[in-house]
């Protein structure tokens, strides 16, 4: 499990250094905002504790919040 875990943190970083791809999951949380996105259409559908995430408008504010973040960390 720990392997997967570094394997897929390794994937973010290199996905991340993709301005195209950044801007993409931009794009993304604004259709999340407007209502043209679903985040179970985005995301697999756990929240950090590997819960499973019932509520669409639950899911959505965990992922908006989350390129908020990252909108931060990437100027």
């Amino acid at each position: 499990a720990k392997k997967i875990e570094k394997g897929q943190h390794e994937m973010l970083d290199i996905l991340l250094r993709s301005e195209l791809i950044v801007n993409y999951l931009f794009d993304l949380g604004k259709k999340l905002k407007n209502g043209k996105a679903r985040a179970r259409d985005i995301v697999s559908g756990i929240d950090e504790d590997d819960q499973v995430i019932e509520e669409e408008s639950q899911a959505a504010d965990q992922v908006i919040q989350k390129l908020k973040i990252a909108k931060i960390f990437m100027r």
